[in-house]
């Protein structure tokens, strides 16, 4: 669950950064030609992210039984290297 929100978050925090953006290059003088790239690059970052996010989001059934079964009778402890795609901005 973690994994999830941390990869919820990233995103989030991209939609942030774009709207301070937009925001400092209204109200600031800047160098529209390098404003324009940057925010191409982050709005290109936040494609990945949402697509690592779609790429990993069926694997959120694993922590719920179908309905009907109540509590699972066996546990499996999913290992680091089976679990969810680490996002490019946090390490494991």
């Amino acid at each position: 669950m973690r994994a999830y929100q941390c990869m919820m978050g990233d995103i989030q925090d991209m939609e942030v950064l774009l709207a301070a953006l937009n925001k400092f290059v209204q109200k600031e003088e800047v160098n529209a030609a390098s404003a324009r790239r940057l925010k191409q690059e982050l709005v290109r970052w936040r494609r990945l992210l949402i697509q690592i996010y779609l790429n990993a989001a069926g694997r959120l059934r694993r922590f719920w039984p179908p309905p009907g079964l109540g509590q699972p009778t066996q546990k499996r402890k999913i290992k680091a290297h089976e679990s969810i795609p680490a996002s490019p901005w946090h390490r494991r």
